[in-house]
């Protein structure tokens, strides 16, 4: 105990700082997809700054949920960032969702092999989750046809969208217009042609 009490403040005080970086890389992240999908896309109000996993929510217009339509996630113990579009969180979004998804999203989704499908894990529900919850990736469903209702892992919350390795020493310029310009290919591939609500 004394050696923990003893190195504890640096501890503290290194993950802090740690804290402070992601947030701002993620604040940058967000700034520029914004800016390339030029007034598209605005910032909302779903934010998570907690080590180690953080995201940041964007509404979109004319996307089939209009407020948190999409999720930039940056997940440090997976090195990934993701941008993912929000299929549903809750059963009257998923019932609003699974048509738009089957008439036309999945062949466009099946077309991608750099799209990944997601699910939302809650606090303490696996072993990443300790400190908070955060959006998982489901292996094997890049370039796969499925019915998200078919498949466990998106019973309650489906996210899909494209990974970036997360490389502190390659994270300038190029990475930002990457993500950004990705993020505005993925808003216009699964804008909605017609929808109505259920």
């Amino acid at each position: 105990m004394k050696t923990f009490l003893k190195g504890y403040p640096t501890i503290y005080r290194s993950e802090e700082a740690a804290q402070e970086s992601f947030r701002k890389l993620l604040d940058s992240i967000v700034q520029r997809v914004i800016l390339e999908c030029e007034e598209r896309a605005t910032e909302a109000d779903d934010v998570q700054n907690k080590l180690p996993h953080f995201h940041r929510s964007l509404h979109v217009k004319g996307w089939h949920m209009p407020r948190n339509s999409l999720y930039v996630s940056l997940n440090t113990l997976a090195g990934q960032v993701a941008v993912l579009g929000n299929g549903y969180g809750s059963p009257k979004e998923k019932k609003d969702f699974l048509p738009i998804w089957d008439a036309q999203f999945k062949q466009v989704y099946k077309s991608d092999s750099n799209l990944h499908a997601f699910t939302w894990i809650d606090k303490g529900e696996d072993d990443d989750a300790w400190e908070c919850g955060y959006i998982k990736q489901v292996r094997g469903t890049a370039g796969k046809l499925f019915d998200p209702a078919q498949v466990d892992e998106f019973s309650d919350y489906f996210y899909w969208g494209s990974t970036y390795p997360f490389d502190p020493d390659n994270l300038g310029e190029s990475f930002l217009a990457k993500v950004a310009a990705d993020t505005k290919k993925l808003i216009l591939a699964f804008a909605p042609k017609k929808f109505k609500r259920v």
